[in-house]
């Protein structure tokens, strides 16, 4: 059984493929591969779509109703014949509407229902840009995460190569008698302890590997050739500077503005409901015995005009929406403000864990 197991892992082993990354190679395949993205992307296609939906509705619109039947039943013959009720008699009739509507007013539905769309489209995008930002964020912790293990990896192997050493020179001065079997005990345990941190370590790294391809794309058994070295840069940087930078600049901070407004757009949107409606219109109405023709017992008939609508009283159905959309606005309010102090905390925070790993490097 070891032997088969054994074998198994050589074979997985040789079929797993190499791969030599750099930081910047790492960061080009999560973006090209990381599925958040590609929904973040999906996210950004509706938009747009919701957005043409919203411009479509300003424009021109056509529909047709129409209707087929068939009628039986007695009817009345003409007066000059011998017998003035005939049998049962069979015919058929087919109606046609035709309507064309353009909107003149809508009592800022319209408008507003586009600004909210824009909005969103907006949104849509930057929340995208925040993705990637994220994605290359966390793949380059990853791949810097990779570094940290290996070169951990070497600083434990090194360990155990030392205390085998010191094992070594303890156990020849306690045969000569110059030192006491605890002493060799000792130093059996920190050799122990040391080669439990080894075998943590290795495998620390095969996590990191793994997690590293999970996030990229790779296949989580690929074997990564991490070939750039750790390194030191000074950032001279001031938190004032960065929780100001980060304020103005990062995407989802904005994003969040841009969902506030897109709220707003749509409680106004919803208060034309008070308002009333004028549409152009153009209709045409024939029927006959034919599908789309008529004849002399059928009817055609065109008219063109201006129709107005207004729903004076709607058992407050439109008050009840527009509190609705007001309440949507005020969690879109809250939730702006609730990341513009979440930005300030992750800016002090990563400053101040610069700061302690600056200090750390000397140590």
């Amino acid at each position: 059984l070891g032997g088969l197991l054994s074998f198994s892992a050589a074979t997985a082993a040789a079929s797993a493929e190499v791969v030599d990354l750099t930081l910047e190679e790492s960061i080009r395949l999560a973006l090209d591969n990381n599925r958040t993205i590609k929904m973040a992307e999906s996210d950004v296609e509706a938009a747009v779509w919701a957005r043409h939906e919203a411009r479509r509705n300003g424009g021109l619109t056509l529909s047709w109703k129409g209707s087929a039947t068939t009628l039986g039943g007695r009817s009345v013959a003409d007066a000059r014949l011998a017998e003035p009720l005939t049998g049962i008699k069979y015919d058929r009739t087919f109606y046609n509407h035709l309507t064309l509507q353009f909107p003149l007013y809508t009592g800022g539905q319209l408008e507003n229902s586009i600004e909210a769309a824009e909005y969103g489209l907006d949104a849509a995008d930057l929340t995208l840009e925040a993705t990637r930002q994220t994605i290359r964020a966390r793949a380059t912790s990853a791949y810097y995460k990779i570094l940290q293990c290996r070169n951990m990896i070497q600083v434990n192997q090194e360990a155990v190569d030392t205390l085998e050493a010191h094992l070594r020179n303890v156990e020849a001065q306690y045969r000569v008698g110059m030192v006491a079997k605890s002493d060799v005990l000792r130093s059996q345990v920190e050799l122990a302890n040391q080669q439990q941190a080894l075998v943590n370590a290795q495998n620390s790294y095969d996590i990191a590997v793994a997690s590293f391809n999970n996030l990229v794309g790779l296949p989580t058994d690929t074997i990564v050739n991490a070939s750039d070295e750790l390194t030191y840069t000074k950032y001279d940087l001031q938190l004032s500077e960065c929780t100001w930078y980060a304020l103005e600049h990062r995407p989802d901070g904005i994003a969040a503005d841009r969902a506030m407004k897109a709220a707003e757009a749509q409680m106004r949107a919803t208060k034309a409901g008070y308002r009333p409606k004028i549409m152009a219109q153009a209709e045409r109405v024939f029927s006959g015995d034919k599908a789309f023709g008529t004849n002399h017992a059928g009817s055609d008939t065109m008219s063109v005009g201006v129709v107005a609508s207004w729903n004076i009283f709607d058992n407050n159905i439109t008050e009840a929406q527009v509190e609705q959309r007001k309440e949507e606005v005020y969690r879109a309010e809250q939730r702006f403000w609730a990341l513009q102090e979440q930005i300030q905390l992750d800016v002090q925070t990563a400053y101040l864990n610069l700061l302690a790993a600056e200090k750390n490097i000397q140590t």
